[in-house]
Order: structure tokens, then C-alpha cells, then sequence
């Protein structure tokens, strides 16, 4: 295992870890809410056991955090910064705002369109602006779409 002056923590680590923790605490609430816990072959016994694991794991984790020495960043603000340029770049929130916008879409349009658009200007994104070339993908994809649910499946989409 490295030493803890050679491993210095990530920018947001430590806050990452406590909402690893958080979460199995609300897996493991969902899990007992499923069925209760009448045995361990009842239905929520595997969700639980997935929480516990990823509780224990998390919790382990967090407490080694304390040992290893905090980014050396000036706060917060510049700490949010670095987190934001490493592991959220322009395209992850690109198809973020865009993947909200088709499930909000989706109640208003219909699935055909609100799939269409979602698609296009995916494609348009992706493409850098080629967007005859977009249309026809996001357009081809979408009657492959209708083809398999309705003719192979017989799945009503609205």
C-alpha cells in the first residue's frame, strides 16, 4: 500500500466516500421496505446484502481517507473546479442537460418524437454540426426502433 504523503486525496474524495455511505444506508432502507426481512431467502435479502457490502466497504474507505493528506487545493470553490475539469468535461454535461430534456420531453412529445430529437441532436453534437448526415442516422435509427418494438415485439410506444 502507497504511503499516505505519496496518495494525497482527490479533490472531493472524502465528500464522495460519505455519499457512498449515505447511499447504502437508503439501498438497505429500500431493501427492508421491499418485504421486510422474514428470511433469507425473502425478496429483499440480496438488496440488503448488496447494501451491507457496500456500506462496509465504503465505511472502510472513509476512515483510511483520514489518514492520507487532503488535496492541496486553496477550498472549496478551487477544489469544485478541479473536480468539474477532471471527471465532468463539456460532453458529460452536454448528454446530461440533454437526457434530462428527454425525459421531460417524453411526457409532452411521445416517445417517436421526443426519441427523434433526443437523437438528432446527439448526433449534431457528436458530429460537429454534419447535420444532413445526423438527421438521416438519428432518423434511420429511429424506424429500426419502431420496426423492432412494433412488428418484432408488438410493443405499443406512445
Amino acid at each position: 500500500m502507497k504511503a499516505a504523503s505519496n496518495n494525497p486525496l482527490q479533490p472531493l474524495e472524502r465528500f464522495f466516500y460519505w455519499l457512498l455511505l449515505i447511499f447504502s444506508g437508503a439501498v438497505i432502507y429500500q431493501a427492508v421496505n421491499i418485504s421486510g426481512v422474514e428470511s433469507l431467502n425473502s425478496a429483499g435479502s440480496m438488496p440488503i446484502g448488496a447494501g451491507l457490502a457496500l456500506g462496509i466497504s465504503a465505511l472502510v474507505i472513509l476512515i483510511g481517507s483520514y489518514r492520507r493528506q487532503p488535496p492541496q487545493l486553496s477550498g472549496l470553490l478551487d477544489q469544485l473546479r478541479v473536480f468539474r475539469e477532471r471527471h465532468l468535461p463539456g460532453e458529460v454535461l452536454v448528454f446530461s442537460a440533454l437526457c434530462i430534456a428527454y425525459v421531460i420531453g417524453m411526457e409532452y412529445l411521445g416517445f417517436y418524437p421526443c426519441t427523434l430529437i433526443f437523437l438528432a441532436c446527439s448526433m449534431i453534437y457528436l458530429m460537429r454540426g454534419r447535420v444532413l448526415y445526423a438527421l438521416l442516422i438519428a432518423g434511420g435509427s429511429l424506424l429500426f426502433i419502431y420496426a423492432l418494438f412494433s412488428l418484432v415485439f408488438r410493443v405499443y410506444l406512445p
